[in-house]
């Protein structure tokens, strides 16, 4: 929805700004899913993994593991700042995306606000799941298992 990548706060979105980021699509394309892995996970993707799927974080309980890592259901959350070029958002719930493949789809949210899945996690604040309390290590191993997926 509207994402034109991660836009500099005082960059003026214009045509020929909008129509450079469609040239850069047009040149990279996107970007390919990962091969379905073969190895185990390391260490740190599965204390990722452990992170992801406990109490404590609540990312499965959206992100379902079973169902392709959604829910599938619109859930309100909390409304983010709302970007320059953007409209302010009329609706707070958003559909569950699937984390499949997450880690070729940077700039990440709805309006591209997450530049990587650190930045995501980092200005999480406990709105999607509950991730104000991981530690620096824990918030890498959660990231390492996400770009697992």
């Amino acid at each position: 929805l509207h994402r034109w990548g991660a836009v500099p706060e005082n960059t003026e979105l214009t045509t020929q700004s909008r129509a450079l980021f469609l040239a850069q699509y047009v040149r990279n394309g996107l970007v390919p899913p990962l091969a379905d892995r073969d190895e185990e996970l390391s260490d740190q993707e599965k204390k990722g993994e452990e992170i992801f799927l406990s109490e404590r974080a609540q990312c499965a309980s959206c992100h379902v593991p079973e169902t392709n890592y959604t829910n599938q259901a619109a859930l309100p959350l909390a409304p983010l700042k709302t970007r320059p070029g953007f409209d302010k958002e009329k609706d707070s719930a958003f559909k569950t995306p699937s984390l499949r493949f997450l880690v070729g789809r940077a700039p990440y949210l709805h309006d591209g606000s997450a530049s990587s899945l650190f930045n995501l996690i980092e200005m999480n604040h406990d709105r999607m799941g509950r991730t104000s309390h991981l530690g620096r290590e824990d918030r890498d191993a959660l990231v390492a298992y996400l770009e697992t997926l």
